[in-house]
């Protein structure tokens, strides 16, 4: 929005402050089920603080500038892999993939398929369309 715009804008704003609405206790009528959220917890329960993700600023910025070249040598254990035989060994597989989900675009599509194999009462059974 040009500069010229936004301070009349701005201004109009400022002049019928009054006429608009800035909280939903300002808007009468208002459903308030429309604007608040329920969610369905136990009272009992209590709330869990995950500590951020830090990552190396120095491997961060190289990231950001230049992207990440695969080392062969480096994936080599990964791409020999053989696969999993079974749940424990496929969640195993994903808590290690997990650590990397922030350089693999598209992770979550990549491993849809292994969803039916980590449902309970379900054989495990590593087909070709989950390689």
């Amino acid at each position: 929005m040009a500069s010229t715009a936004n301070a009349k804008l701005i201004t109009l704003l400022k002049q019928y402050s009054d006429i608009f609405a800035w909280t939903y206790d300002e808007m009468l009528g208002l459903d308030p089920s429309l604007v608040t959220h329920h969610l369905d917890i136990f009272s009992n329960s209590k709330p869990i603080k995950q500590h951020a993700q830090k990552y190396h600023l120095d491997l961060e910025a190289k990231i950001k500038e230049e992207g990440i070249e695969v080392d062969r040598d480096k994936i080599k254990s990964i791409m020999e892999m053989l696969p999993p035989q079974s749940q424990k060994a496929l969640k195993k597989f994903l808590g290690k993939l997990s650590y990397l989900r922030r350089f693999i675009p598209a992770l979550a599509e990549i491993t849809f398929s292994f969803g039916t194999l980590l449902k309970e009462n379900h054989k495990f059974e590593w087909l070709q369309e989950h390689q």
